[in-house]
């Protein structure tokens, strides 16, 4: 009589399929990927505090741009990003720029870094390990 497929031991591949364990190069990048995801949840938190500030010293709640905040951080960069995407990037550089950069700097920079850094969490998260089905008598 044969065995079944699911009495044989599963065997590390480089392709994760089915119920293979994943190799240690995808474990380490899914560890990464939730890694670069909390620092920019928590960058996220650090900059609605410093929003949340203003309104503690009785300034209101301005939420500062994303634009704001990366020309405050680094204004040469910010200066350079427009010209190196309008060129260099191809064919979408010039479209890429002016409607979907320019817009996205104008949002609250607290919205702009948590909402990355959620969703690298969510799809990096830590999932159950999966386990063989016993074989069917």
């Amino acid at each position: 009589m044969c065995a079944a497929p699911s009495e044989f031991e599963y065997k590390s591949t480089d392709e994760n399929t089915g119920d293979a364990p994943a190799p240690r190069r995808a474990r380490k990048t899914m560890i990464v990927g939730r890694v670069i995801g909390w620092f920019l949840v928590i960058a996220g938190i650090v900059i609605l505090a410093r929003d949340l500030f203003g309104l503690v010293n009785g300034e209101g709640f301005v939420p500062i741009a994303a634009g704001e905040l990366w020309f405050t951080l680094h204004q040469g960069s910010l200066m350079l990003a427009e010209p190196v995407v309008s060129r260099y990037v191809p064919l979408i550089g010039p479209w890429l720029w002016h409607p979907v950069i320019s817009t996205t700097l104008t949002w609250p920079a607290f919205l702009v870094v948590v909402v990355p850094g959620l969703l690298l969490s969510y799809a990096f998260r830590r999932r159950p390990r999966l386990k063989p089905k016993p074989a069917a008598a």
